[in-house]
């Protein structure tokens, strides 16, 4: 079995060991680690020093509050893994990165509102372009990086939301092309929910649905939501829904939601909520409903 191995960076990067050769770049599996007597972590090692001697200068500065890469190697985006160029940056608050291609890496600080919304802007522009990686930000808290979430009172937090749903849209777009072929060359009957991204008319605030419908055995990405749909019949092509936030649903019908092990994930599920279930989930949404 051909396994790719790396290091985990926050929620949506995977650091993968390359060879690279003079006309190609080849990914390198756990047989190839085997071969030259390497466990994981210290062909990573290695692979992290290599790149930090061929990295001679600093980032740059871009304006103030904003350093961008240089290399133009496409290596840019791996340089997160450098410690040392972050030390060498002056901005305000916890350091913030984007690696929105692999020939950008952005560094800024999280109290550097103006900025920092800006470039979420610019990674916004860049999600599904060639050579994507990820828009969402992280935040460096020694010794490693993780997502950068920001409060609900910081000056980014909507603009962080709206890019937040638009990269898993993009994500679980990509995945679902991929697990409908897959089922229908096995022949299989099931149902790839699709991940949904909503602009509220009323507060313009983005967010995520996706829909379990009675009697239909299906995949569920993530979502915000949960729109509930059951009573299908000829003459109610309506039938009848009701919207619940995913806490809720996963603390309600965890029994009823398997793992599919698929990224991003995804729950299997094949019974639907019976109406005590539907009505107590119900009454633990109203109060979000209201706020």
């Amino acid at each position: 079995v051909y396994k790719r191995q790396g290091w985990s960076i926050g929620e949506r990067l995977s650091a993968c060991l390359i060879v690279d050769y003079e006309e190609s770049m080849g990914v390198v599996a756990d047989h190839h680690l085997d071969r030259w007597g390497l466990d994981l972590d210290e062909g990573m090692e290695l692979a992290v020093a290599n790149l930090d001697a061929r990295t001679t200068e600093p980032l740059q500065l871009v304006s103030p509050g904003v350093y961008g890469s240089r290399w133009a190697d496409d290596y840019d985006a791996s340089r997160i893994l450098l410690p040392r160029i972050m030390r060498e940056v002056d901005v305000e608050g916890d350091t913030v990165a984007f690696c929105p291609l692999r020939g950008t890496l952005v560094i800024t600080g999280s109290d550097e509102t103006e900025v920092l919304g800006r470039t979420m802007d610019y990674a916004e522009s860049t999600i599904g372009r060639p050579g994507s990686v990820s828009a969402l930000p992280l935040r460096y808290r020694w010794p490693d990086w993780e997502p950068f979430e920001p409060a609900a009172s910081h000056p980014t937090f909507a603009r962080w939301c709206r890019l937040r749903t638009m990269e898993w849209a993009n994500v679980y777009g990509g995945q679902r092309e991929l697990l409908c072929r897959l089922h229908e060359t096995r022949c299989e009957d099931v149902f790839v929910a699709a991940y949904t991204a909503v602009q509220h008319s009323d507060s313009g605030r983005i967010s995520s649905y996706c829909v379990w419908t009675d009697g239909v055995e299906a995949l569920l990405p993530r979502a915000d939501d949960v729109f509930f749909t059951w009573g299908l019949e000829p003459d109610n092509v309506e039938g009848e829904h009701l919207k619940v936030p995913w806490k809720i649903v996963e603390r309600t019908c965890a029994d009823l939601m398997e793992a599919s092990g698929d990224y991003p994930p995804r729950f299997r599920v094949r019974t639907f909520p019976d109406l005590s279930r539907l009505q107590a989930m119900h009454a633990a949404s109203e109060p979000h409903s209201r706020a």
